[in-house]
């Protein structure tokens, strides 16, 4: 009699330990949702903020560093040194990406990972948030490479639910050469998180 309730009551364990995994659990944390934004064909340039056209997917360095999803994008597909020394205004072009965040969500955190060869200076809503390297299209250029490393920056103080737009201001430092000999290219990766449900 003993074996046969101790068989019972393993019979009945092995039935109800599979299923306690399917029961909630009380301190169990919302997964955040991630709204991810990159550089692509939906990204737009401009030469003094206005008349936007579409930028294109350009020619990129073997040694560039890239950025997961995230396209290299530019004016052109290939770069034309001599034009774009002339041509090119104070500052550096124009890139923008419009993106919306749901209204209602709360407890934002953004970040965004850029590249860009040769420089560049980020907004978020028009509020500056860092940049890299010199933004004269003269240089100079220090030397160290740094399209080989995309820099990360945090956005979370600019970031609000409805329209959101980050302005890049991208220059490429002259030199004599061809396209690939001194290429132009900016790349980047938004990523929003939300604690609770997006709505």
């Amino acid at each position: 009699m003993k074996h046969r309730k101790l068989a019972i009551i393993l019979a009945m364990t092995l039935l109800i330990i599979p299923n306690l995994a399917l029961l909630p659990s009380v301190n169990a944390k919302k997964t955040p949702k991630v709204l991810t934004v990159v550089s692509d064909d939906s990204t737009e340039w401009s030469v003094q903020g206005t008349n936007h056209d579409p930028a294109v997917e350009c020619w990129s360095h073997p040694e560039w560093g890239s950025i997961d999803e995230a396209t290299w994008v530019w004016i052109s597909e290939e770069t034309d040194p001599a034009w774009e020394y002339e041509n090119v205004p104070d500052g550096g072009w124009y890139f923008y990406k419009i993106f919306h965040i749901p209204i209602g969500s709360k407890k934002i955190i953004g970040t965004i990972t850029l590249n860009a060869d040769n420089a560049f200076e980020l907004y978020v809503n028009d509020e500056y948030i860092g940049g890299d390297g010199s933004m004269n299209k003269d240089g100079p250029d220090s030397g160290e490479c740094e399209w080989k490393t995309p820099e990360t920056f945090e956005i979370t103080e600019s970031l609000k639910p409805g329209k959101n737009i980050v302005t890049i201001r991208a220059i490429n430092h002259h030199s004599h050469g061809s396209s690939t000999d001194n290429p132009a290219g900016l790349t980047f990766k938004i990523s929003i998180f939300e604690a609770t449900e997006w709505k």
